[in-house]
Parts: structure tokens; sequence; C-alpha cells
């Protein structure tokens, strides 16, 4: 065969493997794109909103280490801890309780743990103190010296509760808002709050909510804390509190709030998954609604929960009946708890 006809004949088999080998690949399911690196570190992470409640223990010193140590290993941001002010033990000690505090663990030594890791973990974190009892003045005295002691990684605030400077933990005062408003009154006259204190309604319902959402932010105050019940007394005992929340959302944001609703534990479902279902409704409610940090005393399941299921449902809105409801049911899907018992 000549030179020029072989030379042409390899082309025609060549044009003619690529045009196979293009149809195989049109027929083949195509296998989805994996994102690239870029384009996933892109992308901001939802930080989890739950919030350890009363990490710490009235039994002994050591349940409570434990506790702290449960709610820092599943790396909750938000903590709490309740407070006593005692002077014979030294200040702070942390219980809930107001007899014979000096057996109780001093604020000092108990958070130390919290602080070497929050301290070489960026993202916000806040340290929620809940101030018990105590004589104003000093609570206030020794609250100051406190913060002082961890003023580099804290935020700082203005008097009038202004954010000076971002830093990775902040400080939220509740409980006594007489101790509270002590120490934001003391930390004013040195120009600077390392700490801002929380509000909240007087009464319940939506008039009292709507009442204080009306009114200017006090100056200091950074904080809504609400509990579960004077969230649902805002709405019928049928209703979904989806909307209802939604408004207190937009309200303490507008107000420069951030919202925190305590306490809502769960029960994790038996069978080994971990599927969301009515035992999950509070929760779920919660997240797509905004609300900045959800108290909970399950602390691991709080977290393996939003990890698999609750980040899936950060900012959005309700589903539509049609895609939740069950066939030939005209139940909600959300299944709101009240008094310990399930409300469709």
């Amino acid at each position: 065969m000549p030179p020029r006809r072989r030379s042409r004949r390899a082309a025609l088999l060549t044009l003619g493997s690529v045009i196979a080998f293009s149809a195989i690949g049109c027929l083949s399911p195509k296998r989805p794109r994996t994102a690239l690196a870029s384009e996933t570190a892109s992308r901001p992470a939802t930080p989890c909103p739950f919030a350890g409640h009363n990490c710490y223990s009235d039994f002994d010193v050591r349940a409570s280490r434990r506790r702290l140590k449960t709610a820092l290993d599943a790396d909750l941001r938000y903590i709490e801890v309740d407070v006593n002010h005692h002077p014979p033990a030294g200040g702070f000690v942390v219980t809930h309780k107001s007899k014979n505090p000096p057996a109780e663990p001093r604020l000092d030594d108990f958070l130390e743990p919290l602080w070497r890791k929050w301290r070489g973990q960026p993202g916000e974190h806040v340290l929620i103190i809940d101030l018990k009892a105590g004589r104003s003045d000093a609570v206030a005295r020794d609250m100051h010296r406190y913060l002082q002691n961890h003023r580099d990684v804290l935020s700082a605030y203005a008097p009038d509760g202004t954010r000076r400077t971002a830093g990775t933990v902040c400080v939220c005062l509740t409980g006594s808002s007489h101790l509270g408003q002590a120490y934001v009154d003391l930390a004013a006259e040195t120009g600077e709050l390392l700490a801002l204190r929380d509000t909240g309604p007087r009464g319940r319902g939506k008039k009292a909510m709507r009442e204080l959402l009306g009114r200017p932010r006090r100056p200091g105050v950074g904080y809504l804390t609400l509990s579960w019940p004077v969230v649902l007394s805002g709405t019928d005992a049928s209703d979904d509190p989806t909307d209802w929340l939604r408004e207190i959302v937009a309200g303490a944001r507008n107000r420069g709030y951030k919202l925190r609703v305590y306490t809502l534990n769960a029960r994790k479902p038996s069978g080994g998954g971990l599927a969301s279902g009515k035992w999950d409704a509070n929760w779920r409610a919660c997240v797509r609604t905004g609300v900045d940090m959800i108290a909970t005393d399950d602390y691991a399941l709080a977290t393996e929960w939003w990890h698999k299921i609750g980040v899936n449902w950060a900012g959005n809105s309700p589903p539509t009946p049609s895609s939740t409801r069950p066939a030939k049911s005209s139940h909600k899907s959300v299944v709101i708890e009240r008094n310990g018992a399930a409300v469709r």
C-alpha cells in the first residue's frame, strides 16, 4: 500500500476511535464533580449554635471537672457556669447553691482548661457566667479583676456596649441583673467593658416580648435570654412556634442582641440511628429561625445532631407541607413539646 494511502487510513481509524470513546462517555452516567479545596474553603461555615448549660456539677469537684471536660470535648463554643461570690473562698466559686460554697471549685482554677483550649482556637466563643449571689460592689470589683486577667483574648466594648475590639471570647453576664449591672457600672467608669449583660421580658406572651424589643437597647446589654416556656407563651397550644421565633430573632438582631434560648434537651431515638423526627422538633425550630445559642445538657448528642442533621437546616425556611406530611395525614410535621407532652 502506498505511504500516502496508509497515512490516510491511520487518520480515519484514529478519528473513529475518538468518536467511539466520546459516545461511550455520553452514555455512561456522569460522576458528580468534586468541589475544589479552594471552593470548600471559601464557603462560610455555620457555627454550631448549641451552648453547654451548667457545665459543672454540684456533687463534687471531680464531677464538675468531668462535666466541663465533656462540654469542651464536644467542641461547644458557648459554655455556661453558675457562680456564687464568697470572699472567704477567695472570690467566685462555681455552684448553683448558696450553702457551703467554699467546698466548691474556685472560678479562677475551674475554667483553666477552657481558657487553654479557647486561646488557641479560632472563631468566636461565649463564656456565660450566671451570677447567683453576692454583694454587688464586691461582685463588680472581683468580676472586673477576673476579666482583666484574660483581657488578651476577650472582646472589648465601649461603655455604651459598642464593640471596640473583637477577641476570640465574649463574656455574657446572666442570672442576677442587679449584679450584672453592678459590673457594667463599675467597668464603664474605667472606659471599657469586657463583658455585656443580658436582658429578658417582664412577663410572658407576645405583648411583653414586643414591648422589650420595642425599647432601645440599654448601655452594656448585649444578649437576650429566654426560657423555652416563655417562647411558647407567645403561641397557642396547637401552634408551631416557628413564625413567632422568627419575629423574636428579627427583633433581637434589630436591637443588636444575641439570642439565647434555654434549656432544650432531647432524647435520642432508639435503634442506633440519628434520624430527624418529633424528638428534635424544638432544636430544628431554633436552628432554622437563626437562634444564636441553644442551651442544652445533651452536649455530645447536640453536636452530633448538628453535624449530621442540624447544619442542613440552618437558615432554611420550614419545608412545605407536601414534602413533610405523611400520606393521608393532615397533621403538621413539626411537633412541639409542651410540659413534657407532644402537641401537633
